[in-house]
């Protein structure tokens, strides 16, 4: 917690510190959820686990090339517990801004809800909000929870089945080191989720449980009046993740300074700990609290569907050198590259707002479909390509792990659903 994870300085890149792409074709989307709603002012984005800020200054730069209703509409609201310069930032920019001419920001400090866990409360008088420590310290929103990669920040329990039987995997000290040991689950609640996704663990399986996700979903859909819940991380559906042939030891991994350890008991308070999440479970902790599957695909379709291709086709006719071509397309690149940020999970829900088809997962659109309310809301076609800043990941200069600049974007869209 002492310092930021992400970036150069830190364990790993997430997509927002790749291209700016990400956070603009992300801003598109949320153009659409607005109109959807029957274009609330105000239209309330909450990113839970904002971080540095960097993606929130990523989707409220594009918002100026969107429609000028929906940028004077738009409320965002950074949630999270650390007090970062980049949130600050992220904030302050937008906050001096006239109100007419930019989107309405504010922070607000509190932590996500994991499991177990009971708050008291703060006052952060730079949001004017006194929150709970921890959940969502709003209610009413109409309009999207937006989060990236918060779900597979939440502990876990490591479970494994010894003997015929489901034991939890424990910590514990021995001579002086750290070291495993098995005993009885911690909670009822372990048997239960294998349960109800319908999972069960051969013998010598290891395996992660993530239960902050049914609290988690509980939180959103009670701050939520109407509008979206949309979600990227990286894991699998529930047959997929615990699939002992496929992935016998759990997928608990480690991240210290951009190398995988996979090692926890290395580093100890010093590098990213982190495990799948199992989407399956994450549809069925919102159908429960009244929130409906509205889409789910891997971030390399759903990010195609909005656009990036033509983006990547694009920047070789901007007015740009040689160098910052090939930057600006080995960062679209990454976003979807396969075995990398394009195998992420994009999953959205909705409550009270039927079952729109959502540009995010339309990969051919037809232009006569869609919403047609009576104001109308043309897809936006041929806007500006974003680009990259000093604030994203200097790709090029051979520090980070990336896609080869000249592959064609075309070939990375995999077909079919992980």
């Amino acid at each position: 917690m002492g310092r930021s994870p992400i970036g150069a300085t830190g364990d790993y890149y997430t997509s927002p510190s790749v291209h700016p792409a990400f956070g603009a074709l992300l801003a598109v989307q949320l153009l659409q959820m607005w109109h959807l709603l029957d274009r609330p002012n105000p239209f309330t984005v909450v990113e839970m686990g904002a971080g540095n800020g960097l993606l929130a200054r990523d989707i409220l730069n594009y918002i100026s090339n969107l429609l000028p209703e929906f940028g004077r509409s738009l409320r965002y609201v950074c949630l999270d517990i650390r007090v970062v310069a980049g949130l600050e930032t992220a904030v302050s920019s937008f906050q001096n801004q006239p109100p007419q001419n930019a989107p309405k920001v504010s922070r607000i400090a509190a932590a996500v809800p994991t499991d177990g866990v009971e708050g008291d409360t703060l006052t952060d008088s730079r949001a004017g909000a006194r929150a709970r420590r921890y959940g969502i310290p709003l209610s009413g929103i109409r309009g999207c929870i937006l989060s990236n990669e918060l779900l597979d920040a939440f502990p876990v329990h490591q479970i494994k089945v010894h003997g015929g039987r489901l034991q939890e995997v424990y910590v514990t000290l021995q001579n002086g080191r750290l070291v495993e040991t098995l005993g009885e689950p911690s909670c009822p609640e372990l048997a239960d989720r294998l349960e109800s996704v319908g999972v069960e663990l051969v013998e010598g399986q290891v395996a992660e449980i993530n239960l902050g996700i049914d609290r988690w979903a509980g939180e959103a859909a009670s701050s939520l009046e109407s509008g979206f819940i949309l979600t990227v991380d990286y894991g699998k559906t529930a047959s997929q993740l615990y699939s002992a042939k496929e992935r016998p030891d759990g997928t608990l991994t480690t991240y210290y300074r951009h190398t995988q350890t996979d090692d926890p008991f290395s580093h100890v308070g010093s590098q990213d700990i982190t495990a799948q999440v199992d989407f399956t479970a994450v549809v069925q902790a919102g159908r429960a609290r009244g929130l409906s599957m509205l889409g789910y695909a891997r971030q390399s379709e759903f990010l195609r569907s909005l656009g990036l291709g033509d983006w990547q086709r694009r920047l070789g006719s901007l007015n740009l050198s040689q160098q910052q071509t090939q930057a600006n397309r080995a960062g679209i690149l990454d976003l979807a590259r396969v075995g990398g940020l394009g195998d992420f999970k994009v999953l959205v829900q909705g409550k009270n707002v039927g079952k729109p088809k959502l540009w995010g997962f339309d990969a051919d659109p037809d232009p006569g479909e869609g919403p047609e309310p009576e104001d109308g809301l043309d897809r936006p076609e041929e806007l500006p390509v974003p680009l990259l800043t000093a604030d994203h990941l200097p790709f090029l200069e051979g520090r980070y792990p990336r896609a080869e600049a000249e592959i064609n974007l075309e070939k990375l869209w995999p077909t079919g659903l992980e």
